[in-house]
């Protein structure tokens, strides 16, 4: 009966001082998460990129369905990044990005919005407004890569 009760305080220690918990595990997801979103921000970039290259080869309905795409793409980053679960020290990184994401998203939706309309002024300020934001995005990207690539160190 000793033994029995040896293993149940045992137990109650690791649980209350943290032996044993998922955080390995977590810092593991935190960082798989991590990755797969500032791949897609980057990706979403470069398709975004070639859509505005070849705006001027593209239907209205063509433009209209690739930028819809890049808004949901977008959104759906966002919505990774807010499930992530980040240590302390790369918080304000994935609050960044998600933050400047979301913005983008936003103008994302507005340039198609202005092309559904057929409205060429609406869509070139929306693209303008796109494109200025960009850079907030770009910096909070690289940062939480470089987050991610210092956190095995």
């Amino acid at each position: 009966m000793k033994s029995a009760a040896a293993i149940v305080v045992v137990a109650m220690c690791m649980l209350l001082t943290g032996c044993g918990s998922d955080d390995e595990n977590d810092d593991e997801a935190f960082k798989k998460g991590a990755q797969a979103a500032t791949t897609e921000v980057t990706a979403i970039g470069q398709d975004l990129a070639t859509a505005i290259r070849r705006a001027r080869t593209r239907s209205n309905a063509q433009l209209a369905r690739e930028f819809s795409g890049l808004t949901a793409r977008t959104r759906e980053t966002v919505e990774d990044l807010g499930a992530l679960e980040p240590p302390d020290a790369s918080r304000k990184k994935v609050d960044d990005l998600e933050s400047a994401l979301d913005t983008g998203a936003d103008d994302l939706a507005a340039v198609t919005a202005a092309i559904r309309e057929n409205d060429a002024p609406a869509a070139r300020r929306s693209t303008e407004t796109l494109l200025r934001d960009s850079p907030a995005i770009r910096k909070a990207n690289a940062a939480l890569k470089a987050a991610v690539a210092d956190f095995d160190k």
